[in-house]
């Protein structure tokens, strides 16, 4: 679902093994029917796709960021604008910086 929040496996467009994505949009598969393709937003900008196969061996689940559920996509000048904006930022948190109370 949009606002699922993911781990990179791999090295991928610049980013390191661990870092935090977002996904924005989801399509249908074109390999396997019935399964569904991820788009993912990283904190420096870049974005790809990922089949279901691609997933498997890419990224890993991390957890869902409610405010960014609403998201919808509509093209990649709106989701590169969005990004300048700020809107994926929360995403972008780690699991254990979301989880630090704050002092």
């Amino acid at each position: 679902m949009v606002g699922e929040v993911f781990r990179l496996k791999i090295e991928c467009l610049g980013n390191p093994i661990n870092t935090i994505g977002v996904c924005y949009q989801k399509y249908p598969d074109f390999d396997f029917f019935g399964e569904e393709g991820l788009s993912i937003i990283f904190p420096n900008g870049n974005y790809a796709g990922f089949s279901f196969e691609e997933r498997v061996h890419m990224v890993e689940f991390i957890r869902i960021e409610e405010s960014l559920k609403w998201y919808v996509f509509t093209n990649v000048i709106q989701l590169s604008e969005d990004f300048r904006n700020g809107i994926f930022n929360e995403g972008f948190r780690d699991v254990a910086d979301k989880e630090t109370p704050q002092v």
